[in-house]
């Protein structure tokens, strides 16, 4: 079982947390004599209206423009190459210096860095793949 809430650490140096009432609650119904509390810095993760533009748009023409040049792919698929070219981490082998890219999760990115990634996949996808992405809420036109 996991519980989390805001906290911050007020000027007198006093811990001030969101919900202690629930808080406590919470701690009290593990009916355990001890717990671990973790601490991490509080990051505003992509919002809703990303993650919908992001599967929405981004992967679906990115998945379009990737079939159309002759790769069969699905969504995830997709996101997978999207994590491999734009949100990895380099492996680096000490002794021959070999580097490997490995993708890492979408999921923790802050709105910033979310949104400098998706930047990163529209130059590819127009340099690359000849598909224009739009931006969020872009008034786009079919011609029928």
């Amino acid at each position: 079982m996991k519980y989390s809430t805001s906290a911050h650490i007020d000027k007198l140096g006093n811990l001030k947390m969101s919900n202690k009432e629930t808080f406590i609650k919470f701690a009290t119904s593990l009916n355990c004599k001890e717990f671990t509390i973790s601490i991490e810095k509080r990051r505003s993760k992509r919002s809703n209206e990303q993650n919908k533009y992001y599967w929405g748009v981004v992967v679906s023409l990115m998945m379009q423009g990737l079939i159309d040049i002759g790769y069969v792919m699905d969504e995830e698929t997709t996101h997978d190459f999207i994590k491999t070219e734009f949100n990895y981490k380099i492996l680096v082998n000490e002794e021959t210096g070999e580097t490997k890219k490995i993708p890492i999760s979408t999921s923790n990115l802050t709105k910033t860095e979310f949104s400098e990634m998706i930047e990163k996949i529209k130059i590819f996808a127009s340099e690359w793949l000849g598909v224009y992405i739009p931006d969020p809420n872009e008034q786009t036109v079919i011609d029928y």
